[in-house]
């Protein structure tokens, strides 16, 4: 299954910006429209008609992420429904706001426990810490390396 692994921003509400993000190198994250979350231009580059999909995105447990949530909610809707193909399976692995060591390497283990054998892999590694982002990136990279026949399509930044 392809699945797309996002840290949710933490700007405060009304700091998260929209923009037209500007492919370089590949054609399939090019989109006209604005968005703030740049794993929506995977989605909408790579999933297919009737294909199922999921997200998951790494939550840090705080009112600023608890907004840019809803907001990247809306989104996924919006481009499912202008691209037409299903609205992905979101799924939330919620962490601490705390930045221990503990911290990141249990976000890991939480973040492999939905990874498995014949998934394809995307991961934006924009928002978040610089650790935060680190653990997703580990994440994708086990897979790849541990599980049967996962492949990493695209990471984006």
């Amino acid at each position: 299954m392809k699945k797309f692994i996002t840290a949710v921003p933490l700007q405060p509400e009304g700091r998260l910006g929209e923009y037209c993000y500007t492919a370089v190198g590949n054609q399939r994250l090019q989109m006209q429209e604005k968005t703030s979350f740049p794993i929506i231009t995977a989605i909408q580059g790579y999933v297919q008609t009737d294909e199922q999909s999921e997200v998951i995105a790494v939550l840090v447990d705080s009112d600023n992420a608890r907004y840019n949530y809803k907001k990247l909610k809306q989104e996924l809707q919006e481009v499912s429904t202008r691209v037409g193909i299903p609205c992905p399976t979101l799924r939330e692995v919620i962490v601490p706001e705390e930045e221990s060591v503990a911290t990141h390497a249990n976000t890991f283990r939480k973040l492999i426990d939905y990874l498995e054998d014949q998934d394809e892999l995307f991961a934006c590694l924009t928002y978040g810490t610089k650790p935060l982002s680190e653990a997703v990136r580990m994440s994708v990279q086990y897979a790849y390396r541990v599980k049967t026949n996962v492949s990493i399509s695209c990471v984006l930044y």
